[in-house]
């Protein structure tokens, strides 16, 4: 926690020498695949919701700030059924996370660039745990005047020597694509 307030700190004091009107809000919210490539190939599905605010534009580059939650859809009740039955290759994860970024994106680029912290809880056959460690990620966004819609992102966290990747896709491109 101690880290995200510093970085929240730290885009007050960057925000502080931009113009203080508006660009406009940026979210998303879909479906998430979580894997972690540091341990026994364990995954999880769920949702995630990501809202975000840019600055006016600044050098023809709109920063900002956003959080992004996920939820995943396994319990501890569902890999606690695997621990009990012996399972000790399973590949099952209960996996929820929160991340605060600080954002770019250059002007009328549908491409945005995202570093933060992140505090993950997850929960399998081997591990329990729950801790803060530091995030990156790239977003696909529709931009305008005034929201940018998530369609498609990436993130790669690190935490306590773990991995963790995490793929997103919109809600709108889904029904879209249907």
């Amino acid at each position: 926690m101690q880290k995200a307030l510093i970085c929240f700190a730290l885009f007050l004091t960057l925000s502080s020498f931009c113009e203080a009107r508006a660009e406009g809000f940026d979210v998303g919210v879909g479906f998430m695949y979580v894997d972690s490539p540091s341990q026994e190939d364990v995954s999880d599905l769920g949702w995630d919701v990501q809202i975000g605010y840019e600055m006016a534009e600044v050098e023809k580059w709109n920063f900002g700030a956003q959080l992004h939650l996920l939820k995943g859809w396994t319990s501890k009740g569902d890999v606690n059924e695997d621990k009990e039955l012996g399972i000790e290759d399973s590949s099952m994860m209960a996996y929820d996370s929160q991340a605060l970024y600080l954002t770019a994106r250059p002007k009328d680029w549908w491409l945005q660039l995202k570093l933060g912290v992140v505090h993950t809880d997850y929960y399998t056959v081997h591990k329990d745990e729950s801790d803060v460690g530091m995030a990156f990620g790239v977003g696909l966004v529709v931009p305008s005047e005034m929201i940018q819609v998530h369609m498609l992102d990436f993130h790669h966290y690190q935490v306590s020597g773990e991995s963790f990747n995490v793929y997103t896709i919109s809600m709108l491109v889904l029904f879209y694509m249907h």
